[in-house]
Parts: C-alpha cells; structure tokens; sequence
C-alpha cells in the first residue's frame, strides 16, 4: 500500500509539474480542464500516510528531538528525491512571496465583465485575454504549492518510508 501512495505522490508532483510549465507559458490550465482542482484532495491522500510514518520516525528520536521534516528526508530517500522535495519546497515559498506582492487582484467575471477584483470589489475591468493570463497566474501559484506538497510527501514514502521498517529513526 505505501508504494501505490508513493506512486500516487509521484504521479502528483508530475501532473502539479506540467500544470505548472502550463501556467509559466500563460496557458489557462482550469478552463481546458476544470477538475484540475481535485489534485488539492489529492494532497491528503498522500499526506495522511505520510503524517504517519513521521510521527514513527519521531517517536524513535525518543522524544528528544524537535520534528525535522528535512533531516527524515535527507536521510531517508534518495538525493535526487531529497534534492527534488526540498527544492520544490523552497520554490513554493518563493513563489507564493512573488505572488502575493504582484498580484493585482483576482480573476473573474461578473455581470459578464471580466474582472480583477478584491472580495467582489471591482478593481479594473480586463480583456479575455488578460482574464486567462491572470487565472494562468492564479494557477502558478496553485501548482507551485502542488509541487512541494507531493514532492515531500514522495521522499517521505519513499521505498524505506515503511513506518514498520524504521528503527531508531533512521529507516532501514
């Protein structure tokens, strides 16, 4: 079971990679496919697990040690998966950051306009055209925070993310 959710986590940070390619061309990735959105339940299915298995390996520190998502990572998977998780991690935060301060308002359409607006306050009225940029933006930012989730959650469970296998923290 823990390897179809490693391949389920995979196969998430895979989709969540393309999505995010997509979106850096300013492909509107949601109007070609709407249920793109399902990855976002998608992240507790492997998350769920993956909780787990770190909760083991903590509990084998003895109670010690602060949780250190990293350093199970570090030791635990490979360096290429290591490498992928934490740095898909850290271009999540970079990229919410960029974001958050460029963002002009969000994307939609009301009363047939599209829009950018800030909790139904209409900030500017916009073309289609910058109407798909701007949920390609939107998308970015969704598919970044996709990629660092599956990303950790494959290098936890990753082949030794066996919560059976670990001992003394360190899986084996």
């Amino acid at each position: 079971m823990k390897k179809f959710i490693f391949y389920l986590a995979a196969a998430g940070w895979i989709i969540s990679l393309v999505i995010h390619i997509l979106s850096l061309a300013k492909t509107d990735v949601e109007a070609s496919i709407p249920y793109i959105w399902i990855l976002h339940i998608g992240i507790f299915a492997v998350w769920i697990p993956a909780i787990r298995v770190l909760r083991v390996f903590r509990a084998n520190q003895g109670g010690k040690k602060l949780f250190d998502i990293y350093r199970f990572v570090i030791l635990n998977a490979p360096v290429w998966l290591a490498v992928l998780a934490i740095g898909s991690f850290a271009y999540c935060i970079i990229g919410s950051f960029i974001f958050l301060f460029m963002k002009e308002g969000t994307p939609g359409i009301i009363n047939g306009q599209y829009v950018l607006h800030n909790h139904g306050k209409i900030l500017r009225i916009i073309t289609e055209g910058e109407y798909h940029q701007a949920k390609a933006g939107v998308m970015r930012f969704f598919s970044g925070v996709w990629l660092a989730f599956y990303g950790m959650a494959a290098a936890i469970l990753y082949r030794k993310g066996n919560a059976e296998t670990i001992q003394n923290g360190i899986a084996v």
